[in-house]
């Protein structure tokens, strides 16, 4: 009896944590992204990327993949004003790892420092235009900024994909 009324109190205590473990994601929601909700400094927190090609030959086909990872982020942000101008200043550092067929065979550190700016235009469906680039959005309610890219490219001898995914908080 001992066992299973500890059994009950367990149970009741893992039901209280992920009951207040979900109240505290609740707050976090999805803000409509406008110039005026956009508008400000956003510090770069993550940088990824994946930069996939098929590549046929004469052998058959290979997979060659490009994986970014942040490593070290220097002075990175990205600013908006109301008026739908941007600049976007970076410096960061990245592991590339390189694969063949599901086969690592190359990691390099790769500095990239850079800077633009230019207009900025926000269509209906949470999409930012830079430049014509088109980039998804996502703004929480915490000052999160997630900025999405893809590419797709084909051709007789190969596809490629390509995405990146940078992550930003509002300073």
């Amino acid at each position: 009896m001992k066992f299973i009324t500890k059994l009950v109190v367990l149970a009741i205590f893992v039901t209280f944590l992920s009951c207040s473990s979900d109240d505290d994601n609740s707050s976090l929601q999805e803000v409509a992204i406008t110039t005026a909700s956009l508008s400000g400094t956003y510090e770069l927190t993550a940088y990824n990327s994946l930069d996939i090609t098929l590549l046929e030959t004469e052998d058959g086909t290979y997979t060659e993949s490009i994986i970014g990872e942040h490593l070290t982020l220097g002075n990175s942000n990205i600013t908006f004003t109301e008026s739908g101008d941007y600049s976007f200043n970076y410096n960061y550092v990245i592991t590339e790892k390189y694969a063949l067929n599901g086969f690592t065979y190359i990691t390099d550190n790769v500095d990239y420092s850079d800077a633009s700016a230019g207009d900025y235009t926000i269509t209906g469906d949470q999409k930012v235009l830079f430049n014509g680039r088109e980039y998804e959005a996502t703004l929480l309610n915490n000052g999160e900024l997630t900025i999405y890219f893809e590419q797709y490219e084909e051709t007789e001898y190969y596809e490629n994909t390509y995405s990146q995914e940078l992550t930003f908080t509002k300073v």
